[in-house]
């Protein structure tokens, strides 16, 4: 999206209404961002206006946080230039055809230069508890969501055909067992393959896609599609996990799930 000249893909009025629906959270921002821009494309749009954003809203369906800020202003300000480059970001890797997930590794692999710095800083005169204190501060704040994936590996996971993914699904259920759990993304037809893809390349950008797996069942009587997320020892890490995935994938909510039951 870098030397975009053309005329801003988001109005005025869509900043502002994102901007106080997302209540100043930037994975928020992100996601109605991401939705607006779905919705603008399959009405044939080429800016997103209120009518996008709204639609946007009541897919997401967001749980109010009870939290105001004084300085509202200031969130729109910042809402406006992070869906600015989101919108640019997004359309970008639209017209890379079967590599749209390309834009992830630009998001995922930033973390990876915050510990290159930490672990040169220490002979600064910085105290050597200090350190873990900030390592274990860091990734609750980002929740099991985010991973600091490396580009390359992100890359080729996004590659990776349905039926690719499928057998590494199996590979894994073979070798984990019934005990573990996992959070379950999605569930679909198992003739809706294109929205399984669709879905994983929307969850490029903000999920690590070596924990993504996708798998074939007809233990309902119906053949399905299923996308997960994840490998818990307990229930109660996976809980964790939920918790935060919950906000990535609202509409499809999702839920825990132990590996015995996809035997």
């Amino acid at each position: 999206a870098a030397g975009y000249r053309g005329p801003d893909l988001f109005t005025k009025a869509a900043i502002e209404l994102i901007s106080r629906a997302s209540e100043g959270l930037s994975r928020r921002i992100n996601i109605l961002a991401d939705k607006a821009l779905l919705a603008a494309f399959s009405e044939g749009e080429h800016r997103i206006d209120t009518r996008q954003v709204r639609a946007a809203i009541r897919d997401a369906e967001f749980r109010r946080i009870g939290r105001r800020f004084s300085s509202g202003w200031v969130w729109a300000a910042a809402a406006a230039g992070l869906v600015a480059v989101v919108g640019l970001a997004y359309l970008s890797g639209k017209q890379s055809a079967s590599r749209s997930p390309a834009a992830a590794p630009v998001v995922a692999a930033q973390p990876l230069a915050v510990p290159a710095r930490t672990a040169a800083e220490p002979p600064a005169a910085v105290p050597a508890d200090a350190t873990p204190v900030t390592q274990a501060t860091e990734p609750s704040a980002a929740g099991p969501v985010v991973a600091p994936m490396p580009a390359e590996p992100q890359m080729a996971e996004a590659a990776l055909t349905l039926a690719e993914r499928i057998r590494a699904t199996t590979r894994w259920l073979e070798r984990t067992p019934d005990s573990h759990y996992f959070v379950q993304l999605l569930v679909v037809d198992a003739g809706s393959e294109k929205e399984v893809l669709d879905f994983i390349a929307r969850s490029a950008a903000v999920l690590d896609l070596q924990q993504l797996r996708v798998y074939r069942s007809n233990l309902s009587g119906q053949d399905r599609l299923g996308v997960i997320y994840g490998d818990y020892p307990s229930r109660e890490k996976a809980n964790a996990a939920l918790a935060a995935l919950g906000e990535v994938s609202p509409a499809s909510r999702p839920y825990v799930r132990a590996v015995g039951r996809l035997r």
